[in-house]
C-alpha cells in the first residue's frame, strides 16, 4: 500500500511540481520509519530504557555502534549478558539493513527530482511526466522493480531504492 504522501509526490513528478514534491521527502521518509518500527536502540530486541542507559554509558549510542560491536564488548557491559549481547547485535544488524533501505528509497526519491530540474530528458521521470510511458508498459516497470526489491542478494540501499520507484509507479497507475 502507497502512503498518502508518496501519491501526493507522484502526483507533484507528474505535474513537474519539483518543489512540493522535495518537501514530501522528509515526510515520506519519516512514514517509512514509522512503517518499519526503527526507534533508536531501545527499540532493539532486549533493549529496555535501564539496558539502553547502559549502553550510552559504555559508548553505545546508536544502532550503527551496536551492530559492528563483538559479544565480547556487550557482554561485559552490565544489565547485559552474553546471549543478550548476541541478540542485542543481531537486532542492531537488521535495523542499519532496514536504516540502508530507507536511505536507498530517498535517495531514488531524490533523484527524480534532480533529473526533473535539470530536464534530462530521455530519463523515466521526465517521460512520465509528459504523459509518454502507456499504463501497461508502467505496470510491467513496477512489476519488475518489485521483484528486484526483493532479490536478498542485492545491497539493501540498492533495494530500497528499487522498493521506491516500484512505490511511485503503483501511485501512478
Amino acid at each position: 500500500m502507497v502512503s498518502e504522501n508518496l501519491e501526493k509526490f507522484a502526483k507533484s513528478i507528474e505535474n513537474k511540481n519539483t518543489d512540493k514534491a522535495e518537501k514530501l521527502i522528509q515526510k515520506i521518509s519519516e512514514d517509512k520509519k514509522k512503517d518499519t518500527g526503527i526507534k533508536g536502540i531501545e527499540g532493539l530486541q532486549k533493549v529496555g530504557s535501564d539496558r539502553a542507559k547502559e549502553l550510552r554509558k559504555h559508548g553505545y549510542d546508536s544502532i550503527e555502534s551496536l551492530a559492528q560491536a563483538s559479544e565480547k564488548e556487550l557482554a561485559k557491559i552490565p544489565k547485559v549478558g552474553k546471549k543478550s549481547a548476541t541478540k542485542i547485535i543481531k537486532s542492531a544488524q537488521g535495523q542499519r539493513k532496514i536504516e540502508k533501505e530507507i536511505e536507498g528509497y530517498r535517495h531514488a526519491l531524490e533523484g527524480i527530482i534532480q533529473t526533473l530540474e535539470e530536464e534530462r530528458l530521455l530519463t523515466m521521470p521526465q517521460k512520465i511526466s509528459e504523459g509518454k510511458y502507456p499504463k501497461n508498459e508502467l505496470k510491467n516497470i513496477k512489476e519488475e522493480m518489485q521483484a528486484r526489491a526483493t532479490h536478498e542478494f542485492r545491497p539493501a540501499n540498492e533495494r530500497g531504492f528499487n522498493e521506491a520507484w516500484s512505490d511511485i509507479l503503483e501511485a501512478l497507475s
